[in-house]
């Protein structure tokens, strides 16, 4: 299988199953490199919804770091502030590591909601925002499918 490519406003994400290896690539070329932490993930997959085993880990990982991007841009941002920051390290314009820890919980509580139905704080804000939920969750499928 060849390389997926996600293309966003101003960041593209390149996805390799086989390989197990994902990046986003900002238009400056500063990039952030993702791969599955096989025990880790396992536990956040499994507490997310998306069940138990190597899929569901691939699964998580997968739709993990392009969620970060949809979800900014759905709230009228440019790009992720958290990848952003892991990607500019010496910018002194990045977000602190207490927001991107925010943005992470974010980015894993959408997930819950996407695979569960669960509801909490920071999806209740989207909904609060004006963000229709069902929308979000069909967009945010369309652009994860295989």
């Amino acid at each position: 299988m060849a390389v997926k490519t996600l293309t966003f406003k101003n960041c593209w994400v390149h996805i390799d199953d086989e390989l197990h290896y994902l990046q986003t690539v900002f238009r400056d070329g500063a990039t952030v490199t993702c791969v599955p932490d096989w025990v880790k993930d396992a536990e956040t997959a499994a507490r997310l919804g998306y069940g138990q085993g190597r899929a569901a880990v691939l699964a998580l990982w997968r739709e993990h770091d392009p969620l970060h991007t949809f979800l900014a841009e759905a709230q009228g941002l440019p790009y992720s502030p958290t990848l952003w920051a892991v990607a500019h390290q010496d910018d002194p314009e990045n977000i602190p590591p207490w927001a991107q820890l925010a943005e992470e919980e974010f980015v894993m509580n959408f997930q819950k909601f996407m695979r569960c139905g669960t509801m909490c704080a920071e999806v209740e804000w989207l909904k609060a925002c004006g963000h229709d939920l069902n929308w979000l969750q069909h967009q945010a499928q369309c652009i994860l499918k295989d």
